[in-house]
C-alpha cells in the first residue's frame, strides 16, 4: 500500500502540518497539545521532519501510532524551501525532501540514547566551565604577581597556600573573591566527578559499549558511549566506510569531468566523536612501537612514510570501520 506523505515543521508551541488527501490539501498550524490526536486521525503515512529539538520524541510517538517517520538534517531540507522561510514553506519542504531517492536520514534515537546524549553534553559543559574557572583564577592572580603553573591539580594545590600567604600583594577583598572562585571550582569539580560516575555506570550496563572496548584498540569508555549514542548498533550504515565518511574522517572530494581531486578530511558529522577517535588513534600509535601484531605493523609502516597527524587520521578511520564491523557482527549474531 502506498503511504501518503506528510511534512511536519516542529516548534515549541505550534506545529505546522502539510499533506495532500483525497479531500484536498491540508496546511495548518496545530497546537502542541493537540498534535498527536490530529496525527492519530490521519491514515498511516510517511512523515518527514527536520532533526531538531524534540524531533526524536515526536518521532517515537508517531511511530507508536503506526506512521513511518524519517528525520532529515536541516541543511538537506533547506534547498526544497520555496519562497521565503516560514512554517508553511518549511513543512512543505519537509514533505518534498522526504521522498527524494538520495535523501540521507538521521536515525531516530531511543530513550536510552537520549540519556547518554544528555549526560555527555552536561559533562562537556562542566569541563568547559572548569577550564574557564581555572584560567580566570590564574589570570587574576597574575595581576598581583602570583603565578600558578598550568594544570588544574596545580591550582587546587597552590590556591590554599596563596590565600594563607600574608607576604603577597592580595588585599582582603581580593582574597575573598579568589576564595569564592576556589569554592566554585571545587563545586564544579565535584559535579563533574558525579557525572563521570554516572557515565561509568552507563558503560558497565551497556553491552555494545563493552563489546567495542574489548575488541577495538584505542577506544575507551567515553568514546564507546559516544559511538553508541551517535550510531547505536551501526545498522543505519551500509558499511564501515560509510560510517567513517559520516564522521568526517575521509578526504574531501572534488570531481569534475572524470577527474577526481582529494583534499583534507571533510570534518562532517559529529565533531566530538571525531575528536575522541583521533585521540584514541594517537594512543594506538604510541602503543604500537616495537609490537608485532598486524595493526601495529601497519601503523609502523604508515609512520615510515607519512607525518604523525596524517597517520593518526588514518588510524582513527580504521578504528571507526572496526567499530562498525564489531557492532554489525554483534547485530547479525543477535538476529
Amino acid at each position: 500500500m502506498k503511504l501518503s506523505v506528510i511534512g511536519v515543521d516542529l516548534a515549541k508551541e505550534v506545529i505546522q502540518v502539510k499533506t495532500v488527501t483525497t479531500k484536498g490539501k491540508i496546511n495548518k498550524a496545530i497546537k502542541r497539545a493537540q498534535f498527536l490526536e490530529f496525527m492519530n486521525q490521519q491514515p498511516r503515512s510517511l512523515i518527514g521532519m527536520e532533526a531538531c529539538g524534540s524531533a526524536h520524541y515526536w518521532a517515537r510517538k508517531l511511530q507508536l501510532q503506526g506512521h513511518t517517520v524519517k528525520l532529515m538534517h536541516p541543511a538537506y531540507v533547506t534547498p526544497f524551501v520555496m519562497g521565503q522561510k516560514n512554517d508553511m514553506n518549511d513543512a512543505s519542504a519537509c514533505r518534498t525532501a522526504v521522498i527524494q531517492d538520495d535523501m540521507r536520514f538521521v536515525p531516530i534515537k531511543t530513550i536510552e540514547q537520549q540519556d547518554i546524549q544528555m549526560v555527555l553534553r552536561i559533562k562537556e559543559r562542566l569541563e568547559k566551565q572548569q577550564t574557564a574557572l581555572v584560567n580566570q583564577i590564574r589570570g587574576l592572580l597574575r595581576e598581583y604577581g602570583i603565578y600558578i603553573p598550568q594544570g588544574i591539580h596545580k591550582v587546587f594545590k597552590k590556591l590554599p597556600e596563596i590565600l594563607e600567604d600574608g607576604e603577597n600583594e592580595l588585599t582582603m577583598q581580593a582574597r575573598q573573591i579568589i576564595s569564592l572562585l576556589g569554592d566554585e571550582l571545587r563545586s564544579a569539580r565535584e559535579n563533574l566527578q558525579r557525572h563521570e560516575e554516572i557515565i561509568q555506570a552507563m558503560v558497565r550496563d551497556n553491552e555494545l559499549c563493552q563489546i567495542i572496548i574489548k575488541q577495538v584498540r584505542g577506544i575507551g569508555p567515553i568514546t564507546a558511549l559516544t559511538l553508541v549514542n551517535d550510531i547505536a548498533d551501526g545498522s543505519h550504515f551500509k558499511n564501515g566506510r560509510h560510517l567513517s565518511a559520516w564522521i568526517g574522517l575521509v578526504p574531501r572530494q572534488y570531481s569534475s569531468g572524470g577527474i577526481t581531486k582529494l583534499g583534507r578530511i571533510s570534518k562532517r558529522g559529529s565533531s566530538a566523536l571525531r575528536r575522541l577517535l583521533f585521540m584514541g588513534a594517537r594512543s594506538v600509535i604510541r602503543s604500537s612501537k616495537d609490537k608485532t601484531d598486524k595493526l601495529s605493523l601497519w601503523v609502523q609502516s604508515l609512520l615510515a612514510r607519512h607525518p604523525h597527524k596524517k597517520v593518526a587520521i588514518a588510524v582513527a578511520n580504521k578504528m571507526a570501520r572496526m567499530a562498525w564491523a564489531v557492532l554489525n557482527n554483534h547485530q547479525t549474531q543477535s538476529a
